[in-house]
C-alpha cells in the first residue's frame, strides 16, 4: 500500500488527535465518511442506511458521519483502507486512479437484483477485498445522467459548444462535436452565467437545486444514459473483527437500501422534471443521435477504465458482456 500523501497524513493525524482526545470509542460505533454534503440528494443514501443497520441490529451497531469538510472525495478511499475509518459512501469515480471498477457499473443495467444474480457483484466484492482490503456491502442506483444545454441543440449535434463535465462523460460529450470543460459543482451556475460553457452533462437531479435554469440552462436532451451509481464499503478488518451476526446485518441492508434507492430516486427525479418544466425548462430529443447516445457513453467509461487497469477491467468486462449487463 502507498504511503499517504502529506496533506492526507496531516488531516489523518489531526482527525486521530480529536479522536483520542474525545476518549475512545464504543466498540458498536462504525465511523462513517461520506463523499458528499449531506444536503445533496445522493448523500440521502447515508441516513437511510444507518438507520436500517441500527434497527436490524437492535441498537448493537449504529453508523457516524464525517463528509468532505473532513477529507476531499478524492481522497477518502485510503483512510477507509488504514481503518482511520470503518465504512464509506463514494462513487466510482472518486477513486478510480486506485481502481476504475466501480465506476464502470456507471455503464452496466442498473438492476440490482440481476448485478447480484449474475455474478457481478460477487466479482467486483472479491476484487476490493483483495486489491485493496475493503468490503463491497451494496451497488446503489441513483438515476441515469442527461446533457442539459442553453441553446437548442442542431440536429442532434452539440457543435462549438462548451459542456461542463467529469472526465466520464468526455467521450460523449466530444462524439456530439462539444468540447469538455472540467469544473467543480459550485462553479457550474456562474460558468453558465458568463458563457464559459454551453451547458453541462449532470445526473437527472440536483439542478434544481442548484438553481441552474436561472442561470440560462433551457434544454434538457432524451434519451438518458448511463447511471449514477454509489458504492457503501467497510473495512475489510473491522467488517471481519465483527460478530457473524453483525456482519450479516451490514451485508443484508446494503442489499435492501439497493432496492429502496430505486424507488427513492425515481421519486426524485419525476419531482425534478415537474419542477424545472415549471420554470420554462424543455425536454426534447436528440433526434439523429439519439440511438448513439447511451452506447457513446458506456463506450467511453470502458475505455476510460481500461486505460487505467486493462487487464482486470477487460476480465470484467467480458463477464458483463456474458451476462447481457450492458447498458448501451
Amino acid at each position: 500500500m502507498s504511503s499517504p500523501s502529506k496533506p492526507l497524513l496531516a488531516a489523518v493525524l489531526a482527525l486521530a488527535g480529536l479522536v483520542l482526545a474525545a476518549g475512545p470509542v464504543h466498540a458498536k460505533e462504525l465511523r462513517g465518511l461520506v463523499s458528499w454534503p449531506p444536503v445533496l440528494q445522493i448523500a440521502h443514501i447515508w441516513p437511510e442506511f444507518g438507520k436500517r443497520v441500527e434497527a436490524a441490529s437492535n441498537g448493537a451497531l449504529t453508523l457516524t458521519r464525517s463528509g468532505p469538510e473532513v477529507v476531499p472525495p478524492f481522497e477518502q478511499i485510503e483512510p477507509l483502507q488504514n481503518g482511520l475509518f470503518h465504512v464509506l459512501l463514494t462513487t466510482g469515480g472518486y477513486h478510480a486512479g486506485t481502481t476504475p471498477i466501480l465506476s464502470t457499473f456507471d455503464a452496466i443495467l442498473p438492476d440490482p437484483a440481476k448485478i447480484r444474480a449474475t455474478g457481478l457483484f460477487d466479482w467486483a466484492d472479491r476484487f476490493y477485498q483483495e486489491k485493496l482490503g475493503v468490503k463491497l456491502l451494496a451497488i446503489v442506483p441513483t438515476g441515469a445522467y442527461q446533457i442539459m444545454t442553453t441553446e437548442r441543440p442542431s440536429a442532434g449535434r452539440l457543435d462549438g459548444m462548451k459542456i461542463r463535465g467529469t472526465s466520464v462523460y468526455h467521450p460523449l460529450i466530444r462524439n456530439l462535436g462539444a468540447s469538455p470543460v472540467v469544473l467543480p459543482a459550485r462553479e457550474v451556475f456562474p460558468a453558465l452565467q458568463k458563457g464559459v460553457v454551453d451547458g453541462i452533462a449532470w445526473p437527472r437531479y440536483a439542478v434544481a437545486m442548484f438553481k441552474m435554469y436561472e442561470a440560462g440552462l433551457k434544454f434538457s436532451m432524451r434519451p438518458y444514459y448511463g447511471q449514477a451509481t454509489a458504492g457503501i464499503l467497510v473495512n475489510l478488518e473491522t467488517f471481519q473483527a465483527l460478530p457473524k451476526d453483525q456482519q450479516a446485518v451490514l451485508v443484508e441492508q446494503g442489499r435492501a437500501v439497493e432496492t429502496w434507492a430505486l424507488g427513492y430516486y425515481e421519486r426524485v427525479i419525476d419531482e425534478e422534471a415537474a419542477l424545472l418544466a415549471s420554470k420554462g425548462v424543455e425536454y426534447i430529443d436528440w433526434g439523429p443521435t439519439a440511438g448513439n447516445i447511451r452506447k457513446w457513453f458506456a463506450d467511453g467509461v470502458w475505455d476510460n477504465a481500461a486505460r487505467i487497469d486493462p487487464e482486470n477491467v477487460a476480465a470484467f468486462k467480458a463477464l458483463v458482456t456474458t451476462r447481457g449487463m450492458m447498458n448501451d
